[in-house]
């Protein structure tokens, strides 16, 4: 089996979906993500989830994804944002 370009794990939120996608970019020596730093803003007080607008997001996440060899974890509660029949993704988890 040809090992694919792209992962991306769908986890529920503190199951495990960073860590493992984390391990899983590391034992294949991929790039890791997670959307979590990309769909949403960095705010003070910390943990205040605020969406990014949808143009942000998409022109932070494009250049990651159009890479080879990267694994993605997203988290269930963003998992409608990504459809399964994704391009940027050979593999899913």
């Amino acid at each position: 089996m040809d090992k694919p370009h792209g992962i991306m794990v769908f986890g529920a939120s503190g199951a495990g979906c960073t860590t493992m996608g984390r391990e899983l970019a590391r034992l294949l020596n991929f790039e890791h993500f997670d959307t979590d730093d990309y769909f949403f803003e960095i705010n003070n007080p910390p943990f205040e989830m605020k969406e990014r607008p949808l143009n942000e997001r998409i022109s932070l996440l494009r250049p990651l994804l159009l890479k080879n060899n990267f694994v993605l974890s997203i988290p269930f509660h963003l998992q409608a944002r990504f459809s399964c029949r994704s391009p940027y993704a050979t593999a899913l988890l």
